[in-house]
């Protein structure tokens, strides 16, 4: 696994520059967002993904605790902004959902395409199964990128990298605490 911020680091790397678009199309650069507050991103590998949704849905179900250490959530997916706003309304996020088409963040951030086997192999298809059976049926939609892989990054004010985790296999998410941990770290 590729980790293009080699951390821990002291100072930690500074995040790469990304300009991604809004549900409206308009560009939103990132820079901006963590300039405010710490920001956790999350990178979707694909709207389909059932286990990326159950992490979605945990960074959703926790988002009060983060928004209580100060920081910000957004989720960076790769698709179209005209998908952003119907998935979001669906999966009731209450922050910010952006499009990444040409997955240049996915890209600069160090978020690989894996093997067909890491996306689609038989372990994953039983923990996607066992996401199915909770209520979270995974689908492909067309073009979507099912080799891509997601993760997470927590970037500081500073726009330094505090965390980073390339979701490798596809089911391979921290636990939510270990976030509040790093979040709790730059207070």
């Amino acid at each position: 696994m590729r980790n293009p911020f080699d951390l821990p680091a002291a100072p930690a790397p500074l995040a790469p520059q990304s300009t991604l678009l809004s549900a409206a199309g308009a560009p939103v650069v990132l820079e901006e967002l963590w300039a405010r507050q710490p920001l956790l991103v999350l990178f979707l590998r694909h709207y389909g993904c059932a286990i990326c949704r159950a992490h979605l849905h945990a960074v959703r179900d926790s988002y009060a605790a983060i928004r209580a250490r100060g920081a910000e959530v957004i989720v960076i997916a790769p698709s179209v902004p005209a998908t952003l706003a119907p998935f979001a309304a669906r999966n009731r996020l209450p922050f910010l959902l952006l499009a990444d088409p040409s997955r240049a963040a996915y890209q600069a951030w160090g978020f690989e395409e894996g093997s067909l086997r890491e996306a689609a192999g038989p372990t994953v298809a039983l923990r996607q199964a066992a996401e199915a059976l909770r209520g979270r049926m995974p689908y492909v939609l067309p073009g979507a990128p099912i080799r891509q892989l997601g993760g997470v990054g927590i970037v500081d004010r500073g726009g330094r990298v505090c965390f980073y985790h390339q979701a490798r296999p596809i089911y391979n998410y921290p636990p939510l605490e270990q976030y509040l941990e790093v979040l709790d770290s730059l207070r």
